[in-house]
């Protein structure tokens, strides 16, 4: 079987066979629908439309039509001789700071991030219709010894980067269309974080990592 450029092979009887689509894949142009709706260059209705075709999809064919009347973006390869990204220190926690009990945060159509140095509550609920949400807890203040997310997202993708050693769970959490991926141990052992994801999404992943780093 010969693959080409177009998102399809060619069969042992020459016949034309379409390249099933990878859960990164309809992330990926998921993430182009997003930037296009907050851009100005689809409504509403179109981006709804087009997003659940997107997470429905089974083969490149299926995603490439969907992009079409857009223009393309620039891709974000490695720099050569960037510098690697530091190993992850244990979770650090702050019983001595008193944080906030529950906030709620609101992502727009670009999406939602919260990284570096930033105070975690106890209960952090994230509502998200349309944008993508990254929260990276790595460097964070963090007063408690567990934290409740509560997810509430339509469409997107979401990534919770936890700090070295620290433990979560999904097991309050539901996807309708979308995919989990938890990438960290999920059993509490009561010596650093835990972050415990509740609440529901549509279409989109949830994955929960560590940073990455290299050895």
């Amino acid at each position: 079987m010969d693959a080409n450029a177009e998102g399809s092979a060619t069969g042992n009887a020459g016949q034309p066979i379409s390249i099933r689509a990878s859960n990164a894949e309809r992330e990926t142009f998921a993430v182009r629908l997003q930037q296009a709706f907050a851009e100005g260059r689809l409504d509403v209705g179109e981006l709804d439309e087009r997003l659940a075709r997107a997470y429905a999809a089974k083969t490149i064919d299926e995603l490439t039509p969907l992009v079409a009347d857009l223009p393309p973006t620039a891709g974000s390869p490695a720099v050569a001789g960037q510098a690697l990204p530091a190993r992850p220190q244990p979770a650090s926690l702050a019983p001595n700071v008193t944080g906030p009990a529950e906030v709620r945060l609101q992502a727009s159509a670009m999406g939602l991030e919260r990284t570096g140095s930033w105070l975690v509550p106890a209960r952090l609920i994230v509502e998200s219709k349309y944008g993508s949400v990254k929260l990276d807890l790595t460097a964070a203040t963090i007063p408690t010894p567990e934290v409740e997310l509560v997810l509430d997202v339509k469409y997107g993708g979401v990534e919770v980067i936890l700090p070295a050693e620290a433990t979560a769970d999904l097991d309050g959490f539901h996807s309708r269309w979308g995919w989990q991926s938890l990438k960290v141990p999920s059993v509490r052992t009561g010596r650093t974080l835990h972050v415990a994801i509740t609440g529901a999404n549509k279409y989109g992943p949830v994955t929960v990592r560590y940073s990455r780093w290299f050895r």
